[in-house]
């Protein structure tokens, strides 16, 4: 995450606003401690890819576009930035995962007005991260229309002066590049080649730029849309025996965690200006990276070699629906009536017989498989420090012992 939202004033207003919430159990205190001391190293896990994966593609070497951004250990300014944007979004959406139903909360909770007070500071705090990142992006990709129309209006004017050409800066949207190419051949009579080159380079990085935006704006779209269909599903009454089935739950997942990873991967290497092939390889990697991170991350309760009675787990994990996707829905709901007592669930004694199935298993299984995906899709990148780096990090997820 930036350092320079971490340190901002109105970040320290609200650290001093949850240093209220200690002594209660309003999960954004366990949120905030992460930020400052992860003990599982994972919480800058995705700009910790975006730019390994940005040191691996290197350059691109058919467009010298980008050529104006510094470049720094083989990465560019604006591709560490877009990782910083990443970790934002990210830890935005687990400060406002934070926010706790108030209809559920029980009396080892802490007072009512201090877990509403909490809910506020959350919703807030996620808010003003959410702000940054879309205000990084804007600076880092500078769509501004005006901004454009005058960067245009600049070399818009060839040794010529044809009068014709300021109409190109004038554009309210912009043309394509054969679009320019066309125009700045047919009207510029006498201008020099290398200008209109220039011309149309200018034209293509600035719709590089829109794309990445547009990239970022529809990963977090998928994320709030994923969010809302895990909260739907939890929301429901009968949720605890609710047959989601294997391919909806990919579906939800890769929409609350794999799209930003995935998006972010290729928006890297839009911006370094590498080719679709590449680019697809760079989501590739991203998408099924994250899926098998997941995977692992469901697995923890069922593989951990001491875990709590008290311990529980998410009922719409990788483990538990392919358990109940093998097992089948009325021995399934027959497991859940046995793990019921006085009206509340047992998960130490459903843990067990999730055990017992194939679904933990299945969920090894199901996470080696996109690790190899990964894997495969990093093939495309040439030999490095950077790839072996990535390919570790996929043997780290899926390596169970």
């Amino acid at each position: 995450m930036s350092l320079r939202c971490l340190l901002s004033d109105e970040l320290s207003n609200i650290a001093m606003q949850v240093r209220k919430l200690v002594g209660t159990q309003h999960p954004l205190l366990t949120t905030a401690r992460g930020l400052v001391q992860d003990s599982r190293n994972n919480l800058q896990l995705r700009g910790l890819v975006v730019l390994l994966i940005s040191k691996a593609a290197g350059p691109s070497s058919v467009n010298a576009s980008c050529q104006n951004y510094d470049m720094v250990s083989g990465i560019y300014s604006c591709q560490r930035s877009l990782a910083e944007i990443t970790e934002l979004i990210h830890t935005a959406l687990l400060v406002h995962r934070g926010i706790v139903n108030l209809s559920e909360l029980q009396s080892s909770d802490g007072p009512l007005k201090d877990m509403h007070f909490g809910n506020k500071i959350a919703i807030l705090s996620g808010d003003f991260l959410l702000a940054n990142a879309c205000n990084g992006l804007a600076l880092l990709q500078n769509t501004k229309p005006e901004r454009t129309s005058s960067s245009l209006e600049q070399i818009a004017i060839p040794p010529t002066n044809k009068p014709g050409l300021t109409h190109l800066a004038a554009l309210k949207r912009l043309p394509s590049k054969s679009q320019v190419r066309s125009f700045l051949q047919n009207s510029c009579i006498g201008a020099k080649m290398d200008w209109v080159q220039k011309v149309s380079q200018m034209i293509t990085r600035v719709q590089t730029e829109e794309k990445v935006v547009e990239l970022l704006a529809s990963a977090l779209r998928d994320l709030v849309q994923g969010v809302y269909h895990e909260n739907s599903i939890s929301a429901k009454e009968d949720s605890i025996t609710n047959d989601i089935g294997i391919s909806t739950w990919k579906e939800q997942t890769f929409l609350s965690h794999g799209a930003l990873l995935a998006k972010s991967c290729q928006a890297a290497m839009e911006l370094a200006k590498h080719d679709a092939e590449v680019q697809d390889m760079a989501f590739q990697y991203g998408k099924h990276m994250a899926m098998s991170h997941k995977i692992n991350s469901d697995l923890q309760p069922f593989i951990k070699e001491k875990t709590s009675d008290s311990t529980t787990f998410n009922l719409n994990s990788a483990p538990v629906v392919l358990h109940q996707e093998i097992l089948g829905r009325d021995l399934w709901i027959k497991q859940i009536v046995e793990a019921q007592e006085k009206g509340r669930l047992d998960y130490a004694k459903l843990r067990e017989a999730i055990k017992a199935g194939k679904g933990v298993t299945s969920a090894i299984d199901l996470c080696r498989y996109h690790g190899n995906k990964a894997l495969a899709a990093l093939e495309s990148f040439p030999p490095s420090e950077a790839r072996s780096a990535l390919e570790n990090i996929v043997f780290a997820v899926t390596r169970f012992s």
